[in-house]
């Protein structure tokens, strides 16, 4: 039972490194391809991803404020088509420089499924109820009575 959760979880976030892609890198990328300074594949990915997220956030809120925030996804979609249209998946060289550099990568994905361990089965339903523990065990419980309030 415990194992098939954790199992779910991380399909979770599978679907969610595959989404982000199109949600926070592409649209980053675009941004960062205005800065003349030329960035090693690790910093383009990561300023990429920065900057994508203050731009969904800052579109998002726009898109909110004036009360069409179903326009969001219709606005990453076109951003994505115009991107890969015009430059094919020319965006993704920074992963593949990153990805051959084994012992890098082999060194972040164990240290991710190290950590995630730690994390990944707390807030899940066991028959006891929703147990949290190690730094969601305070900040889970503290997030559920907000949801719960409002």
């Amino acid at each position: 039972m415990l194992y098939t959760e954790i199992f779910k979880q991380i399909g979770f976030l599978a679907i969610f490194l595959a989404l982000s892609l199109p949600v926070y890198y592409i649209p980053g990328k675009l941004l960062l391809r205005f800065c003349k300074h030329k960035f090693r594949a690790d910093e383009e990915i990561l300023l990429s991803y920065s900057l994508g997220i203050v731009l969904g956030l800052l579109s998002f809120s726009l898109f909110s404020l004036i009360k069409l925030w179903l326009i969001y996804p219709f606005f990453l979609v076109v951003i994505n088509v115009l991107v890969i249209r015009k430059n094919g998946l020319e965006h993704l060289e920074s992963f593949k420089i990153l990805f051959k550099q084994k012992l890098l990568m082999f060194l972040l994905i164990l240290g991710t499924l190290v950590e995630g361990f730690i994390n990944f089965p707390s807030g899940m339903h066991y028959q006891l109820g929703d147990l949290y523990w190690s730094a969601q065990g305070h900040d889970g419980l503290w997030h559920v009575a907000v949801v719960q309030a409002i």
